[in-house]
């Protein structure tokens, strides 16, 4: 009887043992660093503007984000609704200014990647 209860508890033991390895998660990698826009040395003078244009447009985008949560700070501690509302107008102008901006970096990229393409392509 002894025998009996002991081998059904390690048979317990080793078939939970082996359930977990099984369902356990293997581990997840880290994340790729925060890479840079950089073109590689022999690159063409399209994919060096291409990766120029990139990295302005990343701190632009860095900058407007930055500038986007001082605003919200100010919001925040405003005191009056009359100042919340400027600040909320502001903002709102700011918003609309950045996105026109940033469209028209897309564009200046989606063109020097379309030129990087055809010259990739046509070999000139």
């Amino acid at each position: 009887m002894k025998t009996r209860i002991l081998s059904l508890i390690l048979g317990l033991a080793l078939a939970g043992a082996v359930a977990h390895a099984q369902t356990s998660t293997p581990p997840t990698p880290p994340p790729p660093p925060n890479m840079p826009h950089t073109p590689a040395l022999q690159a063409s003078d399209v994919a060096k503007a291409v990766a120029a244009i990139l990295q302005q447009f990343d701190a632009k985008r860095d900058q407007a984000i930055a500038d986007r949560q001082a605003l919200i700070e100010k919001i925040k501690a405003a005191t009056t609704d009359a100042e919340r509302q400027a600040l909320m107008t502001q903002l709102r102008t700011e918003m609309a200014a950045h996105r026109e901006e940033m469209a028209a970096l897309g564009k200046q990229i989606r063109e020097e990647l379309r030129k990087l393409r055809q010259q990739r392509q046509g070999g000139g």
